[in-house]
């Protein structure tokens, strides 16, 4: 997961350069979401879509999960660009630390405190090289949202959903946001109250379809199932290997 979701914040700065920012959160969400739901239609051999799934449930997860936290991420990087932003993501396992524990009275591990502070750190020392190069604009501030949002989502959707199958978590919680996201980008071009350009060619349509299939739909499988073995924080820890593959 970390070697895939590496790739997430450079492809996603370059998709900005031609693409709105609604476009390219919606696109990744829902392409990625359909993806995950063919997988589960070949594996299960039947129609994924039930109309006894709890979607009330899956919808909240969905909205305040994958759709909240990509919609804050992809504006970080549009107004911070993708430096700033992973030495703020270097900063997640302790995120993750305190909502787990706020929210869900989730205590530490043993010994997870140094490895929260050594993860941090060192998160930040890998991006120390470029540290002149970041542009400090606020924006910092809506990854360091996101990353709240996923914490919720990622051990909400666990203790909601028993029963379900890591695929079935991923795929039925990205649908909702997917759909949403969408709506929303089409609503805002309709009206025009956005700025809404999404030029397909060759370099913007393999950008779009490698986010919203490896980084989204098989990133996102991969984090839940660790999650659900080892721990939102202890994951969190992993991730701050995420910039050294961004980089």
């Amino acid at each position: 997961v970390m070697l895939v979701w590496g790739t997430n914040f450079p492809l996603v700065e370059q998709l900005l350069l031609q693409w709105d920012m609604f476009s390219t959160t919606a696109s990744r969400q829902l392409i990625g979401a359909l993806a995950l739901l063919l997988l589960l239609w070949a594996r299960s051999r039947q129609f994924p879509i039930r109309r006894a799934l709890p979607w009330r449930q899956l919808t909240l997860l969905g909205i305040f999960g994958p759709a909240v936290s990509s919609s804050l991420t992809t504006l970080a990087v549009a107004t911070s660009g993708s430096i700033a932003v992973a030495v703020i993501y270097a900063m997640g396992p302790l995120v993750a630390a305190l909502v787990a524990r706020v929210l869900f009275q989730i205590p530490l591990q043993k010994g997870i405190g140094i490895g929260i502070a050594l993860a941090c750190v060192g998160g930040i020392v890998i991006k120390s090289a470029q540290l002149g190069q970041a542009e400090l604009t606020g924006g910092e501030g809506f990854m360091l949202v996101s990353l709240c949002f996923w914490t919720w989502y990622s051990v909400a959707a666990q203790r909601w959903l028993k029963g379900f199958s890591q695929l079935e978590i991923v795929a039925y919680t990205m649908l909702p946001g997917g759909i949403l996201l969408t709506v929303l980008t089409i609503a805002l071009w309709l009206t025009g109250l956005a700025d809404i350009h999404v030029p397909l060619n060759s370099t913007t349509v393999p950008i779009a379809l490698f986010i919203a299939v490896v980084p989204i739909a098989l990133g996102n499988l991969m984090w839940h199932t660790g999650v659900s073995r080892l721990g939102v924080t202890l994951m969190s820890i992993f991730a701050n290997f995420v910039p050294v593959i961004a980089i």
